[in-house]
């Protein structure tokens, strides 16, 4: 029998483990292989098993469907999540598949001439050093999962469908769980034993119903909708691909967004008092509400290949861990579509998670490190639940007004922070007070513990090796990266790192020195890696004087765990993450 530990996520609709029991409930391992499972093989799910595999860590997914879903939704991939695809390496893959955001057009009923062109991007900020990418892009779920689910057969993992999460009971060390798993011709139960839960099954979760776990908030059942994707007919198909919308929500209202990598093919939206649900049912009636909200006569569709009624709420748990279960994704937190944050605000959890169970399954580090997990993503949820209400209120008033459909940059989620929470730790004389403020729109002054690791490019080696010249071709999903700027790496502290970081196994830090342009070769102390700053950009991005040592602990997810001024606080950043 294996001697590592079992996690088991449930990741239902939204992935196999480092011989350990961690049970996703999307996919999920024998009772003899020790990691978690976890419930749901939607992309919070997938996302989560991957950051699992890449750690060495194979957790056992299960999904309830045998079938994959298909549908556009949660299509909008913004910034912050497509650099986890790039330290995930699945960023190229979902990049080719993906189009831009095309823009917004509002018709007259039976005009071919907009009232309105609004690009929703319009305030998203131009790329920089810094910012290397700053556009969302449109990806529909089905492509993701079908794009995440590759990568992770890749990295040995598979989805086992059509088992679903009957029951689980907790005890101080292990999660035993009753699995069903449906067959042709019968239904069989599975008994099994693993170290954690992760539950990524949905906004109907049965993780989180079983585990009591609060979900309090609002249904605002007067403004349910029609979502679905159709296959257009007509001149519409052939004009130039736009976002058109007809009407208001105060009476009827309709959206088609082309899919671009499918031509022919539309999301649709449909909503207002006039629209009847009988359209779900009614092919006729819903021809018939197509053409007649558009005034478009020659418009036509074939039978819908989804259509579902679409009810906003908004709502979010406690707690997002019980002892050793945890829920993620719309397991957490669900709230309105308007921003398009809720399937990336899963593969932030998941993310934020993965790394830190990774490293206690393999027992790296201390089970602590994972209450970091509900004490860092439960006030981003928050935040971001009032965020996106209000803009659903502005989104859905009567009336058309362009500013309601603009996206403003902190909805691109590189200002997403931990500042002030207890485990970052941020060591520099002259800070401001943390923030309350966890949904920040890009910082532009004072760079802190919690917050996004900047890019920087033009970067030189001097010792060690590295692929491209960019700060993120060094950070990695699987470690962290121990920044030191200094002008010398003989620098004593800089060589105190050094000294430290060997104390813990290999593998578990990479540790680079970063050097001004102008600095001389020094003493080889040991750095991992050892850059100068071409044109200074890396000293611009982190705010730091080119006479200064300043010690930046970048995470596996990208956020700065910690920025220090000596070896003593590395060792109380590293204590504090229970290593």
């Amino acid at each position: 029998m294996p001697t590592v530990s079992q996690v088991w996520f449930i990741l239902l609709n939204d992935s196999r483990a480092h011989e350990m029991t961690i049970l996703l409930q999307l996919l999920q391992l024998l009772p003899d292989e020790p990691f978690s499972p976890h419930c749901g093989a939607g992309p919070t799910g997938l996302i989560l098993a991957i950051t699992l595999a890449l750690n060495g860590v194979h957790a056992r997914v299960i999904e309830r469907d045998t079938a994959r879903k298909i549908g556009q939704r949660g299509a909008g991939i913004h910034p912050r999540s497509l650099e986890m695809h790039h330290f995930l390496g699945t960023a190229s893959d979902i990049l080719s598949s993906s189009s831009q955001i095309p823009q917004m057009a509002a018709y007259p009923i039976g005009g071919n001439v907009p009232i309105k062109t609004m690009d929703m991007l319009s305030d998203a900020a131009e790329p920089s050093d810094a910012f290397p990418t700053t556009r969302a892009v449109m990806l529909g779920q089905e492509k993701q999962v079908e794009v995440l689910t590759a990568h992770l057969l890749k990295l040995g993992g598979v989805v086992e469908r059509g088992i679903e999460l009957v029951s689980f009971e907790q005890s101080s060390e292990h999660v035993f769980a009753v699995l069903k798993r449906s067959g042709d011709e019968e239904v069989t139960e599975e008994r099994a034993i693993f170290d954690y839960l992760v539950g990524t099954d949905g906004a109907h979760s049965q993780t989180r119903k079983q585990l009591g776990l609060s979900f309090l908030g609002e249904t605002r059942k007067a403004q349910q909708m029609i979502i679905g994707d159709v296959y257009l007919r007509g001149s519409l198909t052939h004009d130039q691909p736009l976002w058109r919308i007809w009407g208001d929500m105060s009476s009827s209202f309709l959206a088609l967004r082309p899919v671009v990598e499918t031509p022919g093919l539309f999301f649709l939206f449909i909503g207002g008092p006039e629209a009847s649900q009988s359209i779900l049912s009614d092919h006729e009636e819903l021809v018939c509400y197509l053409r007649r909200t558009s005034g478009r006569p020659d418009l036509d569709c074939d039978k819908p290949t989804w259509l579902s009624p679409y009810t906003p709420n908004v709502r979010m748990v406690d707690s997002f861990r019980k002892d050793r279960v945890f829920v993620a994704g719309d397991a957490a937190h669900v709230h309105s579509p308007a921003g398009g944050q809720g399937s990336n605000s899963g593969a932030q959890d998941a993310f934020n998670l993965g790394w830190k169970l990774a490293l206690v399954v393999k027992g790296l580090a201390r089970p602590p490190l994972l209450d970091s997990y509900n004490a860092e993503r439960l006030p981003v949820i928050a935040e971001m639940l009032q965020l996106t209400s209000a803009l659903h209120d502005k989104t859905f008033k009567a009336g058309l007004d362009d500013q309601a459909w603009k996206r403003g940059s902190h909805l691109d989620q590189l200002g997403v922070n931990y500042r002030g929470t207890p485990f970052v730790l941020d060591e520099i004389e002259g800070r401001p007070p943390s923030t309350s403020n966890c949904y920040d729109s890009r910082p532009s002054g004072v760079l802190m513990a919690g917050d996004r690791a900047p890019d920087a490019s033009s970067l030189i080696p001097s010792r060690g090796v590295l692929t491209g010249d960019r700060l993120f071709d060094i950070f990695n999903a699987t470690r962290h990266t121990i920044l030191v700027f200094t002008r010398q790496e003989s620098d004593p502290q800089a060589s105190l790192v050094v000294q430290l970081l060997k104390a813990y196994p290999s593998g578990l830090f990479k540790s680079v020195a970063v050097l001004p342009s102008d600095s001389t070769t020094s003493l080889d102390v040991g750095f991992d890696l050892v850059v100068k700053d071409g044109q200074g950009n890396g000293y611009a991005a982190y705010k730091i004087p080119s006479d200064s040592t300043v010690i930046v602990v970048v995470r596996p997810d990208g956020v700065i765990g910690a920025m220090l001024t000596n070896c003593d606080g590395l060792h109380r950043y590293l204590d504090i993450i229970s290593f």
